[in-house]
Parts: C-alpha cells; sequence; structure tokens
C-alpha cells in the first residue's frame, strides 16, 4: 500500500537521502537549466516549497516526491502548485494527487495546477490544459546565474531579476517604493 506522507522541514535532513535519487532523475528528465538538487533541497528547507513523497507502507520504500508551492494570485485567490515530481511506476501512485488535492483544499487554495511535460495529460483528466510555456534559449547555451547582474553597454541600464512573489510581498506589505523599485529599470 503506498501513502501520501508530508514531510515537514525538521525531517527533510533524514529523508533527503531517501529520496535524493528521485531528484536527480527529475531534474536530468525535465530541469536541467533550471534546478539544481541543492537549490531544490534549499526550497525546501526554507519552507518555501513543500515535499510530499509517495511512501509504500510494506517496503518502507519511496516511490515518488512532490515539490509543491503555495502562493497567493495577484486576485487574492490561493493557488497550490505542484513545481516538481519525480518517481516510479506512477500508475501506482498516480490516485495519491486526490489526497493532495484534498490538502490543499483544506488550507484554502481555490486552484491546483501543475508544471508537467505534455505526457501526462493523458493520465490526468480532470486538468486541463490552460497554457502553454514557451522557452528560447538566448544564452547559446550558456547558462548564466538569474541573481547576477546584466549591464548592457548601449545603455547602461542594470537589470535585477526580482520574482514575482517578491513584487507581490512587497505590495502586500503596504511598502510601495520598494515595490516599484523592483519592478522598474535603473
Amino acid at each position: 500500500m503506498i501513502e501520501l506522507v508530508f514531510i515537514p522541514v525538521k525531517h527533510i535532513e533524514s529523508v533527503w537521502p531517501l529520496i535524493n535519487t528521485f531528484v536527480e532523475k527529475g531534474i536530468e528528465a525535465s530541469f536541467k537549466d533550471r534546478y539544481t538538487v541543492d537549490a531544490l533541497k534549499k526550497l525546501i528547507l526554507s519552507g518555501s516549497w513543500h515535499l510530499w513523497v509517495a511512501w509504500e507502507i510494506d517496503t518502507k520504500q519511496p516511490h515518488a516526491i512532490m515539490m509543491t508551492e503555495l502562493y497567493e494570485e495577484l486576485s487574492g485567490i490561493k493557488i497550490g502548485s505542484v513545481r516538481f515530481l519525480s518517481g516510479i511506476n506512477r500508475k501506482n501512485w498516480l490516485g495519491l494527487l486526490a489526497e493532495l488535492e484534498r490538502q490543499m483544499y483544506e488550507v484554502g487554495v481555490v486552484k491546483f495546477e501543475m508544471w508537467a511535460r505534455k505526457g501526462w495529460a493523458k493520465d490526468l483528466k480532470d486538468y486541463k490544459i490552460t497554457h502553454v510555456l514557451l522557452e528560447k534559449d538566448l544564452s547559446n547555451g550558456k547558462i548564466r546565474n538569474v541573481n547576477d547582474n546584466l549591464t548592457t553597454t548601449s545603455n547602461e541600464r542594470s537589470i535585477r531579476s526580482r520574482s514575482t512573489r517578491n513584487r507581490i510581498d512587497n505590495r502586500s506589505s503596504g511598502n510601495e517604493s520598494e515595490s516599484r523599485e523592483s519592478i522598474s529599470t535603473n
């Protein structure tokens, strides 16, 4: 029997060796130039993202991991998002998404979304494709650190990269000037 288990932050270090292979394989399959093992672990340890494990009770082995994020959309609705998913034999644990949805609903989530490859749509009939991610590599294969400040020589403007979440946090905390600064180009 496989159960969905939420892993509290205080247990991440002890669980991580059991799931590290899933993290590595998930990155290799889908997120090579977006995520690193250390970056994902940091997001989980900070509490920004949450770790769920599809755990087989009999063998005491993980079958899948899901990393979720909860956030508030600009409209004010609460979104639950599966940001990372990796596992084996998905037909054995895919039904656990219903349990995850139920738990998300209990904490006020109104919409539940997943970042997934196209093939997932055939197994997730209750979900609809609402957007398509279009991506273009502007670095010619040379990946930059997104935290680096980039300077254009023609107008010497620096572009700071901050997440939408920081902008939302600044707006909701009433710090409008900091919010404007974070999205302006100097």
